[in-house]
């Protein structure tokens, strides 16, 4: 799609926010606790989330920890947890908006958007 022929409109922000974490959970049947954290990075960002994704992690140095809720029985269940809430936290540190001609399109649809120019 193609802004000034099939896009009218177009907002494009982004923000900073706390995306890093670490997490615990207890498992009652072995009586130990499980400790986890995020990983750092998260795979699939744009440019535009990836920029705001390396400015979170450098403002936000302090990772806060939460219980785990539901409670996991494991390191690796509880990291993939963990790991999910951080990537969907940085999915919402970018997004765009705008407003569009073309009558097929729907909301959660994937579009390649450009801009016209002089070529």
């Amino acid at each position: 799609m193609a802004y000034g022929k099939e896009m009218d409109n177009i907002q494009i922000s982004m923000r900073m926010g706390r995306v890093k974490g670490k997490g615990y959970s207890y498992h009652s049947r072995k009586d130990e606790n499980i400790d986890g954290a995020a990983p750092g990075s998260v795979s699939g960002l744009d440019s535009l989330g990836a920029q705001a994704l390396k400015a979170s992690l450098d403002k936000y140095k302090i990772e806060p920890q939460s219980a785990m809720i539901p409670r996991v029985d494991s390191k690796s269940t509880l990291d993939e947890q963990i790991k999910r809430q951080q990537a969907a936290s940085a999915a919402r540190l970018s997004t765009i908006s705008g407003t569009s001609t073309v009558m097929d399109l729907r909301p959660g649809a994937v579009v390649n958007m450009s801009a016209l120019g002089k070529e």
